[in-house]
């Protein structure tokens, strides 16, 4: 404690509180133990006092509290990490029982909920003012639920964001609701958001930019305009619901309020600044007709997208000296995290540019989110991938940062504060051990940042080339030193050393790894199968074949046993950036690793598939079995095949959770099914995987049977719950085996949409193994059908014959034991 006299006053009146009663004591104990750890005690416990006083009943709220530990743990963080949720808790002491219902207090809320619980809060209040009241009391609980997420880890940046998107669009609405009459005929009111709210991605703290639109007589719309305003920006004691901006309507503060979408349309084609268009990146609607709403968009991306490339350089470039030059005149260069260098507004800037540059012939860059835009910018090759890792890594950690200043006073603060005490108590608001560590973090992401927009925006950048979407492998380029070093290991192979291994440091604890040697099926899934055993997360990466044909006669011929022909001879080169799983790997990890894989990559080539991937599912069993892997609850996979972006290839876009282990799941799923893969692009935000993957069948073509196509679906939707399963088992091993088993299945449905529980047909099924007993066909408990389900995750057996005496097999996935839904979608 900074005041010892002050922190004794009240503890002696917090133990007055409680005197003579043991729970208590106990209660406090505990208070004072979590303490301990915090940055700012002696205003943690002076907001512990004002809370019990304002209980009403301190002896009961000591007995709540001690029987309910999490409680204590929410009361601290919140105390710690937001002075304005603190006053939000101080006001309403009761919502501290609706905190501690963990499942309720983290689900993701719909717009429509949002929506439904405004007016529900406003329903029983007898006039406009009161029902305004209610709605701000909604907001303030909404807000302090979310803020709580927030600090104790429920809900990531991402999820934050969008729920205070869809929040204020909610509160716009109802307000809408509740200050027109039928004769405003609101539905004709257009109401367009634009910057964080237009992108779903708003602050505690942030304005809203609005524009106003009618289909025509827009002066009609213009008083119930101005009353939604004033409903949302005017304070009461409740307070208020939003800061309104209008800045960004045609011609500014002097324009019409509510402008006719013909005179908006000409606006944007004749008068509007390019800075003006680029802002519409971000339009998205909020109220009004959902049809109208959509041209409306529509029409004025035709005017948006697809920008002279320099005109649209310059005037990025300009706007942002000018923020900078603004900045540095008031000495605020240093330490702002929204407008600075290195800055948030440097990846919007870039990723707008690149947009604007390009979106006018690929319209899949057209996103009004910023994170997403950088997703899509890399999957068409106009960001690289260490490029998109430090953008969204420093994208989300100074997002991060800003909540968290913010969150403290609800004030827009941007700029990292100069005072050594308040910058240490926000390092570990943070997590970091002190200010310095949390300073060198801060700015290492900055330079990296700024180093990128400088290649793209800067004095000596290169104008971006048009690349295709998700075209053929030839968007990928490797620089004159790389290929030298993939050239290089291609001559060291052997037939005693079929695959050669290299790795160096890349960036702090993280290793950029590169994997050469004689392609053969199968050798994708060994490779990241033996970096999981080892631990290592893959972070981003390349995987190619057949990359440098001219070194493709002096490899050696390809065994009798492996089935291949002096024909199918051809290279592959892997290049992955994996982080290790301490702080530091060392280099000898690496040789380990190389005559792991030479062991198994030598059994592939001998034809022995089965016993190289039972070596390796028996050493990937073993590594689930470790307790540093934590079962986990995961989202739905997400895969798009795509038939028409490559000529030579079917095209699988994979977006799913990113579990350690996973693309060792997807490739020994791919193979298993007799699937080449040519090409793969890895990316991981750390919390999300966005893999590409180009694959041919045995023939090196297109998956274009009616069967094989949906293979690919069913098999890359289920590696992820795959390996949650396996996580999840008591016996690790028992969940790894059949699986394997289950990937030669073919024939699935097209269409896989599984929610949970409910059953999937299975056609021609035929799953083999050796010297195994087969187990006990078990009734299915859990859908209406009748006949006999097969649990997968323990069967032991082979079937010749699908079900009995009929032509199909149906399988339960609550039988099964897959726990969350699935979602694929082919072609």
């Amino acid at each position: 404690f900074h005041e010892v006299p002050a922190a004794l006053k009240r503890t002696r009146w917090l133990l007055q509180q409680g005197e003579g009663d043991e729970v208590a004591t106990a209660c406090l104990i505990k208070v004072f133990a979590g303490l301990l750890d915090t940055p700012t005690p002696d205003g943690t416990l002076l907001s512990f006092e004002r809370y019990l006083a304002r209980s009403g009943n301190p002896r009961q709220t000591y007995h709540n509290l001690n029987e309910r530990p999490r409680a204590i743990e929410i009361l601290l963080k919140l105390f710690i990490g937001s002075q304005y949720l603190t006053e939000t808790l101080l006001r309403s002491p009761e919502y501290l029982d609706r905190l501690t219902q963990h499942r309720e207090l983290a689900d993701l809320k719909s717009r429509e909920d949002f929506l439904q619980g405004a007016l529900d809060a406003a329903a029983s209040e007898p006039d406009l003012p009161t029902k305004l009241d209610a709605l701000r009391r909604y907001q303030r609980w909404e807000i302090l639920r979310i803020g709580v997420c927030d600090n104790v880890g429920l809900m990531d940046l991402r999820a934050s964001t969008v729920q205070l998107s869809l929040l204020a669009d909610a509160l716009i609405r109802a307000c809408l609701q509740l200050v027109a009459t039928p004769a405003d005929n609101p539905d004709g009111l257009l109401i367009l958001g634009l910057g964080k709210l237009g992108g779903e991605e708003l602050n505690y703290s942030s304005d809203i930019d609005l524009i106003f639109l009618a289909a025509d007589r827009p002066e009609h719309y213009v008083p119930v305009a101005q009353r939604l305003i004033r409903a949302l920006q005017t304070a009461t004691g409740e307070g208020f619901l939003y800061r309104v901006d209008m800045r960004l309507r045609p011609w500014g503060r002097s324009g019409a309020l509510v402008t006719s979408m013909a005179s908006f349309m000409e606006y944007l084609l004749k008068d509007a600044e390019l800075w003006e268009r680029q802002a519409l990146i971000k339009a998205r609607l909020i109220s009004g007709d959902p049809v109208i709403g959509q041209q409306v968009l529509e029409a004025s991306q035709h005017l948006v997208f697809g920008d002279d490339p320099a005109a649209v350089r310059d005037s990025v470039r300009t706007a942002k000296q000018r923020i900078e030059a603004s900045l540095e005149r008031r000495g605020q260069h240093w330490g702002e995290v929204k407008l600075g260098s290195g800055s948030i507004r440097d990846i919007e800037f870039l990723t707008q540019y690149l947009q604007i540059v390009h979106g006018g012939i690929y319209a899949e860059l057209r996103t009004p989110n910023t994170l997403e835009g950088l997703i899509r910018l890399t999957d068409a090759a106009l960001l690289q991938a260490d490029e998109y890792r430090h953008l969204t890594g420093g994208y989300v950690f100074l997002r991060t940062i800003e909540h968290a200043l913010q969150l403290m006073h609800n004030k827009q603060v941007h700029q990292l504060p100069v005072d050594s005490r308040e910058l240490h108590v926000l390092a570990k608001r943070l997590d970091f051990p002190h200010g310095e560590a949390f300073v060198a973090h801060y700015e290492r992401h900055c330079r990296a940042i700024r180093k990128i927009y400088d290649r793209h925006l800067g004095d000596h950048a290169v104008a971006s080339l048009t690349l295709p979407i998700a075209g053929p492998p030839t968007i990928l380029k490797f620089s004159d030193t790389e290929s030298a070093l993939h050239r290089r290991l291609l001559s060291e192979i052997t037939h005693e050393r079929p695959v050669r291994v290299d790795a160096v440091l890349h960036d702090g604890p993280v290793w950029r790894v590169t994997v050469a040697g004689l392609d053969h099926p199968g050798d994708l899934s060994v490779i990241c199968g033996l970096l999981f055993v080892y631990g290592f997360d893959i972070l981003d990466g390349f995987v190619t074949t057949g990359w440098y044909p001219e070194t493709w006669g002096q490899l050696p011929h390809p065994s009798k046993r492996a089935g291949r022909s002096r024909d199918q001879v051809r290279d592959f080169v892997d290049v992955f950036t994996v982080r290790p799983p301490h702080e530091a790997a060392e280099p000898d990890v690496w040789i380990r690793y190389e005559a792991d894989l030479v062991e198994l990559c030598r059994l592939l080539r001998d034809g022995k598939d089965g016993e190289a991937q039972g070596r390796l599912a028996n050493r990937v069993a073993a590594a689930l079995e470790e307790p540093t892997f934590e079962p986990v609850r995961l989202s739905p996979v997400d895969v798009q095949i795509d038939n028409s972006a490559d000529a030579t290839a079917t095209v699988l876009q994979i977006r799913a959770d990113d579990t350690l282990g996973f693309l060792y799941e997807l490739s020994n799923a791919l193979s298993l099914s007799a699937i080449d893969i040519q090409l793969v692009v890895i990316r991981s935000d750390g919390r999300r995987v966005f893999d590409t993957l180009h694959v041919t069948d045995a023939r090196h073509g297109g998956i274009t049977g009616g069967e094989r196509l949906p293979v690919g679906g069913r098999i890359a939707a289920a590696v992820c719950e795959h390996l949650a399963a396996a996580q999840r088992s008591d016996r690790p091993a028992a969940a790894e085996v059949p699986f394997s088993m289950a990937g030669r299945t073919a024939g699935i449905a097209a269409a896989w949409r599984v929610p949970y529980g409910v059953v999937v047909e299975l056609h021609r099924t035929h799953v083999a193994a050796k010297r195994v007993q087969r187990s006990r066909d078990v009734p299915c408990r859990h859908a209406t059908h009748s006949g006999i389900c097969l649990p997968i995750r323990g069967f032991r057996g082979r079937i010749d014959r699908p079900g009995r005496g009929g032509g199909e097999l149906r399988v339960c996935l609550r039988c099964a034991g897959f726990e969350s839904a699935l979602r694929a979608t082919a072609g």
